[in-house]
């Protein structure tokens, strides 16, 4: 149920049917009243991007793409245009690569709560 309803949300409309969404779920989904937004309807803009690029903490580790957040806020006028059109155009084809959804996740350990 969850599954069928996180893919439609971001699949344009004419591939809802072939995405393992059924109609029902669709209708189901927006008789509820929760707002559908399909991916192709989205945009960033380079504002957008360009505060979240200034706003990059220089000092935090790298990525996977080993690229150091100091350099991208440094270059971050120069490198928005290009980084805005290709994240529209990510959202417009509704691809997204799978370079971007991989992650480097550190589990940190949390002092245990003490009983008192």
């Amino acid at each position: 149920m969850f599954n069928n309803y996180f893919s439609s949300v971001f699949t344009p409309q004419e591939d809802l049917q072939s995405n393992n969404a059924t109609t029902t779920d669709i209708n189901d989904t927006i008789s509820s009243g929760s707002p559908m937004q399909s991916i192709d309807q989205l945009s960033v803009t380079e504002s957008d991007v360009l505060r979240t690029l200034k706003s990059l903490d220089p000092d935090k580790a790298l990525g996977p793409d080993e690229i150091p957040g100091r350099i991208l806020k440094v270059t971050a006028n120069q490198i928005t245009p290009s980084l805005t059109r290709l994240f529209n155009k990510s959202l417009q084809v509704g691809v997204v690569p799978d370079e971007w959804k991989v992650a480097n996740v550190v589990p940190v350990f949390k002092k245990e709560k003490r009983i008192a």
